[in-house]
């Protein structure tokens, strides 16, 4: 309900899921009604060209280095409401080119354009490519993957947040299984405990 536009998912390391999940978060955002656009400036490591199947170019870097328009640079998804905006080619220097006057003006214009901007970023625990968007954006989600995130890696992230004194709307656990969960917590048990009566509430309902 607040008036919070641009958003980033950002996590400690690689492969603990920050793409998929802006993915996810940009499609149930565009299924409510609201207009959505989801831009890749994980320059180093781009993946929503082949999460959605279509050309890595034109996109971001397309739009600051080579003159072309960021309309030309949008492609339409097969999400009604949401449009995507590749990373375009690699820069030579990806943390120069989030840091630009050119980067600030395209966020700019998306946020008049779009009810909601979601950015996909290199990870901020291990890399700072993302410090300049991180600043301008409304707010960040930190996200973490269960049995592959460590506590440090998460502090180190959190710290590197605060640092910068960036706004965390939120937080992301993913791949979260009770089964394999620690017992010694009760909110674990009782996480564990609901799981099952919902598995097995499910499988009743399939035999009937």
């Amino acid at each position: 309900d607040s008036e919070n536009k641009v958003f980033i998912v950002t996590s400690p390391g690689k492969g603990e899921g920050k793409t998929t999940a802006i993915a996810n978060l940009a499609i149930v955002m565009a299924e409510s009604g609201n207009k959505v656009v989801l831009m890749d400036c994980d320059f180093r490591r781009p993946r929503l060209h082949r999460m959605f199947g279509i050309d890595k170019e034109p996109g971001v870097t397309s739009c600051l280095f080579d003159g072309v328009s960021r309309k030309d640079a949008t492609a339409a998804s097969m999400v009604d409401g949401l449009d995507l905006i590749t990373a375009g080619p690699e820069p030579t220097r990806p943390g120069l080119a989030v840091n630009s006057t050119k980067m600030q003006a395209l966020i700019d214009e998306l946020r008049a354009e779009y009810d909601y901007v979601l950015i996909d970023t290199p990870p901020y625990g291990i890399i700072t490519d993302a410090a300049p968007l991180i600043r301008v954006a409304d707010g960040v989600i930190a996200l973490t993957r269960f049995n592959v995130t460590t506590t440090p890696e998460l502090e180190q992230l959190l710290d590197n947040l605060q640092g910068i004194r960036a706004d965390v709307a939120g937080t992301i656990l993913m791949d979260y299984d009770p089964e394999t969960a620690s017992g010694y917590y009760a909110y674990n048990r009782m996480y564990a405990y609901n799981y099952s009566v919902y598995r097995n509430y499910h499988k009743k309902e399939e035999k009937v």
